[in-house]
């Protein structure tokens, strides 16, 4: 099997997940219950996707705001939401760790 172009993702504070870090390989399987983040896990890396061919405002816009998106159980003091991604063309490096903060 080839590399996966994905190797890991960080997310903390998006909808659901208070904070995961997950390393990727060739074939990675989500399992849980019901309501544990599978596809929230997965909506995280579609945001990515859609705010690098479009724009942030418009994954924020499909996703119905920013409110929608933010974990909803944190403290108003903690209100801080990312997400990392780093960019990679077949291992090599494209650019140096993205991070999207809002």
């Amino acid at each position: 099997m080839s590399e996966p172009f994905l190797k890991r993702v960080r997310i903390r504070n998006y909808k659901s997940i208070a904070e995961c870090d997950v390393k990727l390989g060739s074939l990675t399987m989500l399992v849980g219950r019901n309501g544990s983040g599978k596809s929230n896990f997965l909506d995280a890396l579609r945001f990515i996707s859609d705010s690098l061919q479009n724009s942030l405002d418009q994954a924020f816009k499909q996703r119905g705001g920013i409110d929608s998106v933010r974990r909803a159980l944190m403290k108003p003091a903690t209100r801080h939401t990312s997400l990392k991604y780093r960019r990679l063309r077949g291992g090599a490096t494209l650019s140096n760790m993205k991070k999207r903060e809002f």
